[in-house]
């Protein structure tokens, strides 16, 4: 299982880092669409997230190792992240604000980027 998700996890950071890197633009124009008020966006969004940290934290809340560490952690967050949005949605508006700026936009994506990368190559070699 850790693996399976492992590979996922890999897969899902380099995706969205490449898309965030290669189309700045667009993700400027969903962030503007998600600090407006609270919106049916922000709580599909949330809904699907919290659907997504509930079943992988029910599913894999092991620590022990670096691929069971990121894998729970990418699990809590997600369910955080899911949370907020529905529970506290003017919070995670004033969050996803200073988003709105190219310099944390490059950041985020390299980051993205360069995680993807390299849990994906470890999680497939």
């Amino acid at each position: 299982m850790t693996l399976f998700l492992f590979k996922a996890i890999g897969l899902h950071f380099l995706i969205i880092g490449l898309s965030v890197v290669l189309n700045k633009k667009v993700y400027k124009k969903l962030i503007k669409e998600l600090a407006k008020e609270p919106s049916l966006l922000n709580f599909i969004f949330g809904f699907i997230t919290l659907i997504v940290g509930i079943l992988m934290v029910l599913a894999h809340n092991t620590w022990s190792s670096f691929p069971e560490i990121l894998v729970s952690l990418y699990a809590w967050i997600a369910l955080i992240k899911g949370t907020t949005l529905l529970v506290f949605p003017t919070l995670y508006k004033k969050a996803i604000r200073k988003m709105d700026r190219d310099s944390v936009l490059n950041f985020v994506g390299l980051v993205y980027l360069a995680l993807g990368l390299y849990v994906t190559y470890t999680a497939f070699s």
